[in-house]
């Protein structure tokens, strides 16, 4: 099944046991071959992917990684990633942090319903790593490991088809690996 509408308020976690559970399966849409058209108007806009964003009515369950990818960021820095006001803002707001997508970087994106709308200019590129500081910690700042950057990075990729799988972000090395201990111990 697709969720298409998860969010950290679709997230449930039990206070004693800290079992993680989802909810509000509204949108919820049976996941099958070959792909069938639904509907691009799903998703909470802030954790959208750009390929709905533009018009895209043939998907998979590359729209719920994309919005696992702005919960984990929401998880790191304790705010929505992407906070748009609207569709345009919205996807200004993902072109400003990631960049505007080329034909190297996502082909296929000229060929999306709404792709050629508006124009972007282009930006110099993602600045994601500016926002989370990565492999040492400072007081304030949003940390992450080089291998919770790797999973950040992948499941925001604005390609729908290089976008991490489920399967391939449950057997990353941020998962089996661990966090590198390079923040500072304190004893008490």
């Amino acid at each position: 099944y697709l969720h298409r509408d998860l969010k950290t308020s679709n997230i449930l976690v039990h206070n004693e046991s800290g079992k993680v559970a989802l909810c509000d399966f509204g949108l919820a849409r049976k996941y099958q071959m070959p792909l069938k058209a639904m509907t691009q108007m799903v998703i909470t806009l802030w954790y959208r992917p750009p390929e709905l964003l533009f018009g895209e009515t043939v998907y998979g369950p590359e729209v719920d990684m994309w919005s696992i990818g702005c919960i984990f960021g929401e998880l790191v820095t304790k705010k929505a990633m992407l906070q748009g006001r609207g569709e345009l803002d919205q996807i200004d707001k993902i072109f400003k942090l990631l960049g505007v997508p080329d034909d190297n970087s996502w082909p296929e994106f000229a060929s999306l319903p709404n792709s050629r709308t508006f124009r972007w200019r282009s930006k110099e590129g993602s600045k994601l790593a500016k926002q989370f500081s990565v492999g040492s910690f400072s007081g304030g700042q949003s940390f992450l490991d080089s291998n919770g950057f790797d999973l950040l990075q992948r499941l925001l990729t604005m390609n729908p088809k290089k976008r991490i799988s489920a399967n391939e972000a449950l057997n990353h090395s941020y998962f089996k690996d661990g966090v590198e201990r390079k923040s500072p111990c304190f004893s008490f």
